[in-house]
């Protein structure tokens, strides 16, 4: 092992891995016991992994540099029996009840242990060490891999690239990530050297790039977003052409076109490959060599050959295989898929038995991957069937960071992805709604907030469409209804938008095809080529166009839509659905099958009445709305934050739409809402509850983010109201000159508990 100016032999990691283990089984470490590692990536780690393992434990990497909460949270899910660190890091494990060993004041007693191999059996089924990786709820989820697992990752790997003692290999990556146990563990089961890169250099592509040279590196290890930083950088590639170096080993998240042809045009002989690995398959599943011709899209996506021992299946929503070339979900199965989630019973439908060719039935995994696989048996990454990201190697829930930027006293919204920067490096962007108190955005408990409807005038960009597509209670309850409603089926899609989310999860649960008509042409363009980009063509079709003067090639077994509006009909459903039925096949399903907007008397806050006025955004959204109608006019108001106690009264039905027959374009109706309790009365709150199907109910009461209640008043003054009170409204849609967007029409009459009228 190097570490800088350190050497150490085999011999001096193992004594040295002995003692610590010794000190380790005194204080209760056997088989399958965590032990919680909190040390920077060096020689103290290095011993430390090998110390547990030979104590019987399974190693659980807690990176120093990692927020404290993250890795309380990782404790809490794994509980590690015994932690090791070093004073400097101990304070934020005050709460850890178990024993600690600090190097630093245990130094004397680890020192005076036995420098004998423990004899401690191993066997196969053991836990070596547990990973975590993201979780949709922010909470992280811990993988127990087995020594089975371990052990098994490396033969093919070793016959395919020729692995042996001669090798020697960098250490670049944090233990806590996946990647590291190939550079680890591929020098050590080889019996090869392992030089620890020291944090000074890791950003430095000149320095790397002298150590490789130096220390005569010949596996060199990188996610593809730090390899761009050495690819562009003359002095690297200076000292890597002479050097020994035989494998540039890229993992963790997608390479580009220009990365391959990079170091391709560079003609070294260091082979650049890429690993396919997933942490729930201890690591590599699949290998690709890059060669002339590979600085492609298609080569940059294709993931290389499955490995011997693994089975890599394309599986379709329902969990059957897709015919060859298909584009489904990747399952991997074989003795490399470990035993499950620590403590998370609610993701067990991540593992599960699967059929292989040949009749057999293995342990699977699910890995989340959209691929297919081609004529060679290579496989081509098409992107994931969720909304998680992969970013430098690390696997991302969205969701996790925008709950976090929400809970900031100075965001009202955030919205989380990927976006390329001026040099075409992805970056993880947020794009927030920026607060004007200390209140929480999007709490209920928030200032109510006024936003322009904006539905029925197509002003879309591209921060309404990551909210309006990552609305996580809406996105659930739709996945739940395609799941019961779509497999085998051909599918409608209205107003797919740039992103085709509902399309895409139609595919996802299986339907046979789907056809998304979207209006706006920019829009069409944007979901067709994100279709192209993720080799879903074959099961989507984009058509540009209103769908009351397309012709689709078939009927349609399935039709669902996304232009329910604030209120049910706002944004011009009721004509848009009436001239689609024609496409309808008999017993055509709707999902969502109904929509009904309620209503309800409302108190605006004090000092909303007092100073009402939009946000920064949303006056700019308001100011955009104006340019594209020519003039300022009365807008419809939409509420953000409005909660249960501005409620005057309990809610009645405004308006249903039930879609399995044809919809009213106006309506009229009334109702009669009691007065809960004493206040002022400013006007009425309209929202949508959209029954999805499949049990499933979206209530854009309680989820206010990208659908928002409406907001109607009554008069320019409030009117005083007494608990007992009943206020009797009528109301009345009609449609403008377009005859597509209604127009709402609200009157009430309050009568007082004495009988007064006003």
């Amino acid at each position: 092992m190097v570490y800088g100016e350190w050497r150490l032999s085999y011999r001096d990691v193992n004594s040295a891995a002995n003692r610590l283990a010794h000190r380790l089984m005194a204080l209760g470490v056997t088989r399958n016991v965590p032990v919680g590692l909190c040390l920077d990536r060096g020689p103290d780690l290095l011993v430390a992994i090998l110390a547990v393992l030979k104590a019987g434990g399974a190693y659980v990497p807690l990176d120093p540099q990692w927020p404290a909460d993250r890795l309380r949270r990782m404790r809490a899910a794994v509980d590690p029996r015994v932690l090791v660190s070093r004073t400097v890091f101990l304070a934020q494990f005050a709460d850890h009840a178990g024993p600690v060993v600090d190097l630093d004041r245990d130094q004397s007693a680890i020192a005076a242990a036995s420098a004998a191999n423990p004899e401690v059996p191993i066997d196969l089924a053991q836990w070596c060490y547990v990973l975590f990786t993201s979780g949709s709820t922010g909470t992280p989820k811990g993988v127990p891999i087995t020594h089975g697992n371990l052990i098994g990752l490396f033969p093919p790997l070793t016959a395919a690239l020729e692995f042996g003692p001669g090798d020697v290999w960098t250490w670049f990556h944090s233990a806590s990530f996946g990647f590291s146990v190939w550079e680890v563990w591929g020098a050590l089961l080889h019996g090869g050297s392992i030089v620890i890169v020291p944090e000074t250099i890791r950003q430095d592509p000149a320095a790397l790039g002298e150590l490789i040279a130096e220390e005569r590196v010949t596996v060199f290890s990188q996610t593809p977003s730090a390899f761009r930083r050495v690819l562009h950088d003359a002095r690297f590639h200076s000292s890597v052409a002479g050097s020994r170096l035989r494998y540039l080993a890229l993992s963790g998240e997608a390479i580009r076109p220009d990365d391959i042809a990079g170091w391709l045009a560079r003609g070294h002989k260091a082979r650049l490959i890429n690993t396919y690995a997933v942490t729930e398959t201890a690591g590599q599943v699949a290998l690709r060599v890059y060669g002339d011709g590979d600085a492609t899209e298609e080569g940059a996506r294709n993931l290389g050959q499955p490995l011997a021992g693994r089975e890599l299946l394309v599986l379709d929503a329902v969990g059957l295989p897709v015919p060859a070339g298909t584009a489904g979900e990747l399952w991997v199965g074989g003795a490399c898929v470990t035993p499950g989630y620590v403590a998370a019973p609610e993701q067990a439908s991540r593992f599960s038995e699967i059929a292989v060719p040949g009749g057999g039935i293995v342990r699977g995994y699910r890995s989340g991957d959209r691929v297919r696989q081609l004529a060679d048996g290579s496989l081509e990454y098409l992107g994931r069937v969720d909304a998680q990201l992969k970013f430098r190697g690390y696997r991302i829930e969205p969701g996790d960071i925008e709950a976090a930027l929400r809970d900031h006293p100075g965001v009202r919204d955030a919205a989380v992805g990927l976006r390329p920067d001026a040099a075409g490096n992805q970056r993880l962007t947020a794009w927030v709604v920026a607060g004007e108190s200390s209140v929480p955005a999007l709490s209920r408990s928030g200032a109510l907030e006024f936003w322009p409807s904006l539905g029925a005038y197509g002003i879309y960009d591209e921060w309404l469409y990551g909210l309006m597509n990552t609305e996580p209670v809406r996105l659930a309850a739709y996945r739940a209804a395609f799941a019961e409603a779509v497999p085998g089926k051909v599918v409608l899609d209205i107003g797919t938008g740039e992103e085709a989310v509902l399309a895409r999860l139609c595919v996802e649960a299986g339907a046979a095809h789907v056809y998304a008509v979207e209006v706006l042409e920019a829009a069409a363009r944007g979901a067709t080529e994100l279709v192209r980009r993720l080799g879903m063509q074959d099961r989507i079709t984009v058509l540009h166009g209103d769908i009351a003067d397309l012709d689709l090639p078939q009927a349609v077994d399935v039709c669902t839509q996304g232009i329910i509006g604030n209120i049910g009909s706002a944004d011009g459903i009721s004509s848009i659905w009436n001239s689609a039925r024609r496409h309808f096949a008999a017993g055509c399903v709707p999902v969502p099958a109904r929509c009904v907007t309620r209503i309800a008397a409302l108190e605006l806050p004090v000092a909303v009445r007092a100073g009402p006025r939009f946000g920064p955004l949303a006056a700019d959204y308001a100011r955009r709305l104006f340019a594209s109608v020519g003039q300022p006019f009365d807008l419809r108001l939409c509420v953000r934050n409005v909660g249960s106690d501005d409620l005057l009264t309990a809610s009645a039905e405004f308006e249903v739409l039930d879609f399995s027959g044809e919809l009213p374009t106006t309506h009229a109706g009334e109702a009669e809402l009691r007065v809960t309790r004493d206040g002022l009365l400013d006007g009425c709150l309209l929202w949508t509850v959209v029954d999805a199907g499949a049990g499933q109910t979206v209530d854009y009461f309680r989820e206010q983010r990208a659908w928002l209640p409406v907001y109607l008043p009554l008069g320019d003054e409030p009117l005083p109201v007494r608990r007992g009170d009943r206020l009797h409204l009528r109301w009345a849609s009609s449609l403008q000159s377009d005859a597509r967007f209604p127009d709402y029409a609200v009157t009430a009459t309050l009568v007082g508990e004495d009988g007064a009228i006003e």
